[in-house]
């Protein structure tokens, strides 16, 4: 019997094999289980990291956002990924916001740290569509972004 990360195999051989004098593989040792590392199994192992980790996690995705937002204006100025400076940019940009985001879930849930990376993605969007090109802040949408806003704050405040 074999043992393949947590899967066993039995596998038959042919007796003539074993007359022709081959031998057995011997048996490979079990893997050992897989293990998730959250930022309180590390800190009850005395492991935590020596900065103040969830205000530079906070940081980080708060990061990841104002990223996300920035590949999404991009998006309209890489005319359909035909230029080449901003549709790098945006690419780098995309890469940077999954990339700190990723770092944020390390120490947060994952639905609230997507929930807070998508809506400073949102809200930053909106805002810069209002400010820098011109389009329509009505009241209607300005309470909307008011709402996200506001789910925003309960999830930080909710995770805190």
């Amino acid at each position: 019997m074999y043992r393949f990360l947590p899967i066993s195999i039995s596998l038959s051989y042919d007796i003539n094999e074993k007359r022709a004098g081959r031998r057995e593989m011997p048996p490979r040792p079990a893997a050992p289980a897989w293990r998730c590392y959250t930022a309180a199994s590390l800190a009850q192992a005395g492991r935590a990291p020596p900065i103040k980790e969830n205000t530079l996690t906070w940081l980080i995705l708060i990061l990841a956002g104002l990223l996300e937002v920035a590949w999404a204006v991009g998006l309209k100025y890489t005319a359909g990924f035909t230029r080449p400076v901003p549709s790098v940019l945006t690419l780098l940009a995309m890469a940077g916001s999954v990339g700190l985001l990723g770092l944020a879930l390390r120490h947060l849930p994952l639905g609230t740290a997507y929930a807070i990376w998508t809506g400073i993605g949102t809200v930053g969007t909106v805002i810069f569509g209002i400010v820098v090109l011109g389009e329509p802040a009505s009241v209607l949408r300005l309470a909307c972004i008011a709402m996200i806003v506001a789910g925003i704050l309960g999830l930080k405040l909710a995770t805190a």
